[in-house]
């Protein structure tokens, strides 16, 4: 390689780092010196860069990413609890037994997370799944005691609208980013943190209409908590928007194109490369026994 050549390079790695946004706090920075690297000798910078490794709590560790964990078999049995409980509450028509399912879900929420703090197990794959388990752990709730007291159904209707769907797409969206959970968030967005995922932000969304509606049993009161609640969740869905969430690059097809077309080619050319070897003995074995003929 021509020295302009490699002046050339490392210029335009200059250039890249300098215009390149700022990345989170934690997240492996390439220097230009990296860039450097990698642009003579390219493969010791990839080595470089695949033993590296971030050890903030903070940030996903893809290393470290599985289903079966202490906290994550907490969430299972807390859902299966508050479902079953929801299921007897609403068939007896027993308050209580809706309360103490309304209860399981609050406590086990609480505890997943504690313990996964607790035993360095914050994965993106658990917290998916207490979002989702949040979910029907809430509906299972909401339409039981809507089912015990059916002037509920509205305000249950206008709260669920907002935590099922509304409030899901904003929990997910951390896994957009580099983040181990939606805790996390204020690392991509602090106003948006503080108004959904802060623990002012988590009580205000999942324990107010909860517990007005179970107190006061006023429907317009209850209704005007959640249509409220929706609208903020609408108002955090715009600034989201806004946010222009990361999207990967490159094309899946393009990709499954070129393993075809190396594979196709592969085999091409080990089915010329038999061929032809077939062809070159079979012609060589003709010479020879010709030649042993004449000898004769």
């Amino acid at each position: 390689m021509s020295a302009a050549t490699m002046k050339s390079r490392r210029a335009a790695a200059d250039v890249a780092v300098a215009s390149a946004p700022k990345p989170l706090a934690g997240l492996l920075i390439l220097t230009p010196d990296d860039r450097r690297a990698a642009a003579v000798t390219p493969d010791h910078a990839t080595s470089h860069v695949h033993n590296a490794r971030c050890t903030h709590r903070e940030c996903a560790q893809g290393l470290d990413e599985r289903f079966m964990t202490w906290a994550t078999a907490i969430t299972a049995a807390r859902t299966v609890a508050a479902l079953v409980l929801t299921a007897v509450g609403a068939r007896e028509h027993s308050l209580p037994l809706l309360l103490v399912a309304l209860g399981a879900y609050w406590i086990g929420d609480v505890a997943d997370g504690f313990v996964a703090r607790l035993t360095h197990c914050e994965t993106r794959i658990g917290a998916t799944l207490d979002i989702m388990c949040d979910r029907i752990s809430a509906a299972a709730f909401y339409i039981g005691f809507a089912w015990y007291d059916p002037t509920m159904v509205g305000p249950v209707a206008i709260y669920l609208l907002e935590f099922m769907v509304v409030d899901m797409y904003l929990s997910l969206a951390f896994l957009a980013w580099p983040v181990s959970s939606p805790n996390y968030f204020h690392l991509i967005n602090r106003r948006l943190w503080l108004w959904n995922w802060s623990k002012a932000g988590k009580a205000i969304n999942s324990a107010l209409f909860a517990v007005l509606m179970v107190w006061t049993r006023e429907a317009l009161l209850v209704g005007v908590i959640a249509t409220v609640l929706l609208g903020l969740k609408l108002m955090s869905f715009m600034w989201l928007l806004k946010l222009q969430m990361p999207v990967p690059a490159g094309c899946v097809l393009g990709a499954a194109v070129t393993n075809i077309g190396g594979a196709t080619g592969a085999t091409a050319g080990a089915t010329a490369g038999a061929t032809a070897g077939a062809t070159a003995g079979a012609t060589a074995g003709a010479t020879m026994g010709a030649a042993t003929v004449g000898a004769a």
